[in-house]
């Protein structure tokens, strides 16, 4: 990883104090300048050619169910999955609107384009819940697959 941690670096991370994470610009930086860079050998992906994956998943599954299950099936393997160390520090509860705020809370926002957003995102959530298997989901549950797509 180059851009974090060294003595030129521009942006660093952050911590709050409800567990959230994420990158701060520490230095002024320009329109298309690159700040981070991550070798895709250390992420955690999904791909169309991914041979498990698509055994697994039900045809026309998004993109992010496929990395959600993905995500499940190594928090499943516990130690024994390579992402283990990866999958430990990642946040037990991600701020999301489906996740954060009730029905209610929605309705009062009273702005149509973003409460159609989110009935989108909590459909596509229950399709696909209801959709995968228990397996594609390493035997986890529906918990488990909200905190997944959520992270």
């Amino acid at each position: 990883v180059t851009g974090i941690g060294q003595e030129y670096s521009r942006v660093a991370l952050f911590e709050a104090e409800g567990g959230e994470r994420g990158l701060v610009c520490e230095e002024r930086i320009s329109a298309g300048e690159v700040v981070l860079e991550v070798p895709l050998r250390l992420a955690l992906t999904d791909h169309p050619a991914d041979e498990e994956s698509n055994q697994l998943m039900y045809e026309g599954a998004p993109w992010s169910v496929r990395l959600a299950c993905k995500l499940l099936r190594n928090k499943a393997l516990g130690p024994q999955s390579p992402w283990h160390a990866y999958i430990q520090v990642l946040p037990s509860l991600v701020p999301a609107p489906l996740e954060t705020f009730s029905w209610e809370d929605i309705a009062a926002l009273r702005y149509p384009p973003l409460q159609q957003g989110l009935h989108a995102a909590d459909w596509l959530r229950a399709d696909a819940l209801a959709a995968t298997s228990e397996e594609a989901r390493g035997g986890l549950g529906e918990e488990d697959f909200r905190w997944a797509l959520s992270v």
